[in-house]
């Protein structure tokens, strides 16, 4: 898990955000348990960000 104490700091003095949790840029945990469905054709799985930028 990465923390950013500064842009938790940010986002509560500057933008008004009202948190006491820290501000968690990454969390290895959740990413490593995330499963790209395997295409076949494809060299590596890389995700759609929408229909039409699949369609190019």
């Amino acid at each position: 898990m990465i923390v950013s104490a500064a842009l938790g700091d940010y986002l509560r003095r500057e933008l008004g955000v009202q948190t006491a949790r820290d501000y968690v840029a990454l969390t290895l945990d959740v990413n490593f348990q995330w499963r790209w469905p395997r295409v076949e054709g494809q060299a590596g799985m890389r995700p759609i960000a929408c229909p039409i930028c699949s369609a190019t």
